[in-house]
């Protein structure tokens, strides 16, 4: 007595099928979890069945004596269904079901009116609303009901295919249904029922994206009208929106509101100050939009200059910390020793090496109060600031300054004088010409404030100091007056007894030591007693960032941390927390990165850590790349986090790039090149780029034991030079050209092949490192094997040329002239063409040393000599600036 199968459409009079579909959907709601199981189950076997689907269809639209819940469960499972089956249903049932959902648009159940609104935008999206315009007619005249639920109804099913549908329904072939839908929903902006205001403003802002429809564009008069008296909508939902339609009219059609910007400015204002804070939040995002705006659009800066005087302190005002913050937020106590919960510990993810001439990190604005939530009203205000100050620079100070005198007061509420603190931090950048006359009073004074007895005093005044750290290292005074105490105070606060500040005062003391490189050398014992301190202390969150701090000072100071008293202070607790972790905790990544930087810092000061280091690294290797091979073979549980193998690599080439030659001995007996050749072949990006990374710093540091290798390694690395993963192929072919420069001509053989990878290379239009990166190989090549090179040399010497220009690094800029020149002297007439590109080229490596500049006066002058009569006419082109600067260095 199963469901009749095919498509046929069912007669309704077998209740006893229906009743069976009922029950089943009873079960559902009822019983322990082994029974929904089971039921589940049950009804999956119906899922791609049709007429199981019209049952559905008819019980929710049809069946009003059945409970709300029954028919909300047929809603949803028919739902679910048109979404995964809905290529495979007959027309006769979609038009069965498209028909029975019309007629339920106006349900008495609220419950029911939003379930069949995901139903219609759920089949209107797998159709592409095709054949849906005398639906969407349909909806539309049901907005003139005089009926609560009919319009609710529509409203819902509508807005929701304005999300999903956003282009189609701007289309010529759909007849440009907005042209009829956005003035309709335009006059429900003065509805009196507020649940259609906020259905009708809702609908329209979906529009307000890069590609505004006409229909908007024509209607835009009667928008802004709507919006403005939409700015005392009682309905906070509604004012929020408001706000989100003049940012995103601000961003994407500015010429719309330039006439109306004092009353959206002022609008605006009252926004950004009220007690609710949704709409202010997204009120505040405004004036960063503004900011951009003047910066993208040559918007005037002077409209929102006029401004500043009432909006700057709004803005400080929003930075306070409220009541609900400060109980979400705890942290005003001694928590130190209490656990993390493991829900409070962010994913943090690992970034793959990038080698040699790699790219640089972004700053992001942060101001660490992520406990709140990642995005609110405090942070908002805060950036908004900044981004002000970077406008305005000085002269947003007289608008700042006396609002922050009067908070940084001892006598006002903490929670003021703390949104002080954060607004100067704020303001540090853009307006340090105009405050720098103020901080020899105002450090000292936030130094004392770091002895505060609130804990977000503390940890907020960290991260302010960390924003004036360049002035304070700067600072022409000796280093008992600044540089001194605040060391003193931020290492004390490393030691705090709250989290919170132990977390800011880390990441400001990592931010100093960036700025101060070598000024840190005469401290760096107790530096390092603090943070080993803090490492026996620590719970596992503020662990991360204690990591960071020490791998920054190793690579702010180098091999100035290899003294054994130091390295007897901070590796027997850093190898504690190392022999602590388990090897599948990815507590232990931040670890394995700080090892990495120590490593490279300490040079052969590791040696007598390496051992243990090295193997396990090679072992966390080997057993995710055996659990990925049983996730390939279906192995239930099996499940490789390839994180693990990319942090291991890298730490393989922190030890290679630190200890040099001595790593031979480590190499030597290991599974080293043969783990290494497996994650070269592996099919994620990250792992193949650590690998290159590798093979380049083991090439380095021990050649011998790649040489035997060659034929392995060196098609592997050619074959990952595709742009495609610009990181991938950047360190391949930095490993090819370290490769090349330690073997010498056994690399001969493979260059055929390399140049069909990096001539195709080199004339793209890849970003400029990985331009740069190929010239420096090609250098290389050309430098060991110039012969093998230069048959080749007329298809790319152009590019070549301009690519060499931008190389800065000494070293590798010699290596790569030093090629050019090599493989020129073999085949002179592959750059007859290019003479322009070359003498720009030469002209541009200032202060050769005397071996490159005698390569460049015999180059030229063999070429002036080769050209005879036609050397007049090949540098006619040559700007004549550079021909001058060669003819006086190279007496050409």
């Amino acid at each position: 007595g199963g469901l009749a199968v095919g498509g046929r459409p069912m007669s309704w009079q077998n209740q006893k099928q229906l009743q069976k579909v009922l029950q089943l959907l009873h079960a559902s709601l009822k019983g322990d979890n082994e029974q929904q199981r089971d039921v589940y189950k049950s009804l999956e076997k119906l899922w791609g069945n049709q007429e199981f689907n019209q049952y559905l269809a008819y019980i929710i639209a049809k069946m009003k004596d059945q409970p709300e819940q029954i028919r909300q469960a047929a809603g949803m499972i028919l739902k679910n269904n048109i979404r995964d089956h809905y290529d495979y249903m007959d027309e006769s049932v979609r038009n069965f079901i498209k028909n029975r959902v019309l007629e339920t648009v106006g349900d008495e159940s609220r419950h029911i009116r939003q379930t069949i609104g995901n139903i219609v935008t759920t089949a209107a999206t797998k159709d592409g609303l095709q054949g849906w315009q005398p639906v969407l007619m349909h909806l539309l005249n049901m907005l003139d009901s005089s009926n609560y639920q009919h319009v609710d109804g529509a409203f819902n099913a509508l807005t929701k295919i304005c999300e999903d549908q956003a282009d189609r329904l701007d289309s010529f072939e759909m007849g440009r249904p907005l042209n009829k839908l956005i003035p309709k929903f335009i006059s429900f902006f003065v509805h009196p029922k507020e649940e259609f205001r906020q259905y009708a403003l809702g609908a329209v802002n979906q529009f307000l994206g890069r590609n505004m429809p006409q229909a908007l564009r024509v209607n835009m008069k009667d928008y802004l009208k709507g919006l403005f008296i939409l700015t005392r909508d009682p309905n906070q939902i509604i004012r929020k929106r408001v706000c989100q339609a003049f940012v995103l009219l601000l961003e994407q059609d500015p010429n719309s509101i330039l006439p109306h910007i004092k009353q959206i400015i002022e609008f605006m204002l009252k926004a950004t100050s009220e007690s609710k804070e949704e709409v202010a939040l997204e009120a505040c995002e405004f004036w960063s939009t503004m900011c951009e705006a003047h910066h993208q659009r040559h918007l005037d800066p002077n409209i929102l200059k006029s401004y500043l005087r009432v909006l700057v302190p709004i803005l400080v005002k929003g930075m306070v910390y409220n009541q609900i913050d400060i109980m979400l937020l705890g942290g005003d106590e001694d928590d130190g020793h209490v656990p993390d919960k493991p829900q409070d510990i962010a994913p943090r993810h690992h970034t793959s090496k990038v080698s040699s001439y790699g790219a640089g990190d972004q700053d992001n604005w942060d101001e660490s109060d992520e406990d709140v939530s990642d995005w609110n009203l405090r942070k908002c205000s805060a950036a908004t600031l900044d981004t002000l100050a970077t406008v305005y620079k000085d002269d947003l100070l007289p608008f700042v300054l006396p609002i922050l005198q009067k908070s940084l007061d001892a006598k006002q509420p903490w929670q003021h004088q703390e949104a002080a603190i954060l607004a100067l931090g704020a303001i540090a950048e853009g307006c340090f010409g105009g405050i720098e006359k103020h901080l020899p009073q105002l450090v000292p004074y936030l130094i004392t404030l770091l002895k505060h007895p609130r804990p977000l005093i503390r940890s907020i005044t960290c991260w302010t100091l960390s924003r004036y750290a360049k002035w304070v290292i700067k600072a022409k005074q000796d280093d008992e007056k600044y540089f001194k105490p605040l060391m003193a105070q931020l290492l004390q606060r490393v030691c705090d007894k709250n989290k919170k500040v132990q977390e800011a005062a880390c990441s400001a003391f990592a931010t100093i030591e960036e700025e101060a490189q070598e000024r840190l050398l005469p401290y760096l014992e107790p530096i390092l007693r603090n943070l080993t301190y803090a490492l026996h202390r620590y719970q596992a969150k503020n662990m991360l960032v204690l990591y960071d701090a020490i791998g920054t000072l190793a690579e702010a100071v180098g091999p100035a941390l290899n003294r054994k008293e130091l390295i007897k202070i901070l590796m027997p607790p850093l190898i504690k927390r190392w022999n602590e972790v388990n090897d599948n905790d990815r507590g232990i990544f931040p670890l394995l990165e700080c090892l990495t930087s120590v490593a490279q810092a300490l040079r052969t000061g590791f040696l007598p850590f390496a051992q243990p280091v090295f193997n396990r690294s090679l072992k966390i290797i080997r057993n995710t790349l055996l659990e990925q091979q049983r996730a390939r073979q279906g192995h239930i549980g099996a499940e490789a986090d390839k994180e693990f193998i990319v942090c291991s690599l890298d730490l393989l080439s922190g030890l290679a790039e630190g200890l040099g030659g001595a790593i031979e001995s480590l190499i030597g007996n290991s599974q080293c090149l043969m783990l290494l050749f497996e994650c070269a072949k592996d099919q994620d990006a990250d792992v193949r780029q650590s690998a290159f990374a590798l093979l380049g710093d083991l090439a380095r540091a021990c050649i011998g034991h790649i040489k035997p290798h060659l034929d392995k390694f060196v098609p592997m690395a050619a074959a990952n030079i595709n742009p495609t993963h610009i990181s991938v192929c950047n360190n391949s072919s930095w490993a090819l050209g370290e490769i090349a420069l330690h073997v010498g001509a056994p690399i001969g053989k493979y260059i055929p092949g390399l140049m069909q990878r990096l001539i195709p290379l080199i004339k793209s239009t890849a970003p400029p490192h990985l331009l740069e990166n190929a010239a420096i190989t090609l250098g290389r090549l050309g430098l060991v094997c110039p012969e093998m090179v230069a048959p080749h040399l007329k298809l790319f010497a152009k590019e070549w040329c301009r690519h060499l220009v931008s190389i800065l690094e000494p070293k590798e800029r010699e290596h790569a002239f030093r090629g050019l020149c090599s493989v020129i002297h073999k085949n002179p007439g592959g750059i007859v063409n290019s003479i322009p590109q070359l003498m720009y080229a030469i002209a541009s490596y200032h202060q050769p040393s005397e071996h490159m500049a005698r390569m460049f006066h015999t180059i030229l002058t063999g070429l002036k000599k080769a050209l005879g009569p036609k050397w007049g006419e090949a540098v006619s082109s040559c700007d004549k600036q550079v021909y001058q600067v060669l003819v006086q260095r190279y007496r050409i």
